[in-house]
């Protein structure tokens, strides 16, 4: 019987190390110079290529940047595993600050320990993939009115532009459906729930449920 180990590659550690990106922030710039057409992140239906990977983060740095985030700062990102949640992680790493990832499903008394403690200088709620974060925002009383007043009347214009023209491009609406607008309203202020409300995601999730039981389909997690 032969006493010696089976033959085993050898990791030349040193080379590796001296491969890695000096810090995590490159990455995103590296692969985009690799390949900037190649798919980075998928979540569902969403893609992101590097080189709209580097430009998201490239963004993304650049409002935290205005919200006041400098080197050695704390930013909190309540979120669950998402695009979003990635392009944040970068961003601050891209400012020299620290990311806080938290985990939106945290209970209140979790999440707000932790905020509590780390003061963070910006939290940064994704609730577009989490009706967890929404309910942490609301209860936090985040907002985009800030948002909207830093994006201004023409910025506000430019993204509805924007938004009907991928709509027309992907096929949802038709040239002919933008061509006359009819407003009917009293100017008056309404009880109406913003996209960011968290109950909004939360009536769909309910009615997708609900389709789901009609139609005999079983669900591993509702």
């Amino acid at each position: 019987m032969s006493t010696r180990s089976p033959s085993r590659s050898t990791l030349d550690v040193p080379a590796l190390l001296a491969a890695l990106p000096a810090r995590i922030s490159d990455i995103p710039a590296l692969a985009a110079a690799r390949d900037p057409q190649h798919v980075a992140l998928i979540e569902d239906a969403r893609r992101l290529t590097n080189a709209q990977l580097l430009e998201a983060v490239e963004a993304a740095a650049a409002l935290l940047r205005q919200w006041g985030v400098r080197g050695g700062d704390r930013v909190m990102i309540v979120a669950e595993n998402s695009i979003a949640q990635i392009v944040l992680l970068f961003a601050t790493a891209r400012l020299d600050a620290w990311a806080l990832v938290s985990n939106a499903r945290l209970s209140a008394a979790e999440l707000d320990a932790i905020r509590a403690h780390a003061q963070p200088r910006v939290t940064a709620y994704v609730v577009e993939s989490s009706v967890d974060a929404g309910q942490h925002a609301q209860r936090h009383g985040a907002s985009l009115t800030r948002w909207r007043k830093r994006l201004g009347e023409a910025g506000i214009e430019g993204l509805l532009a924007g938004t009907i023209e991928a709509a027309k491009r992907t096929g949802v609406i038709k040239a002919s459906s933008v061509k006359r607008v009819i407003v009917d309203t009293t100017v008056m202020q309404k009880a109406i729930a913003h996209p960011t409300d968290s109950r909004l995601p939360e009536g769909c999730r309910e009615h997708l449920v609900m389709a789901a039981a009609r139609h005999g389909l079983k669900l591993r997690q509702n």
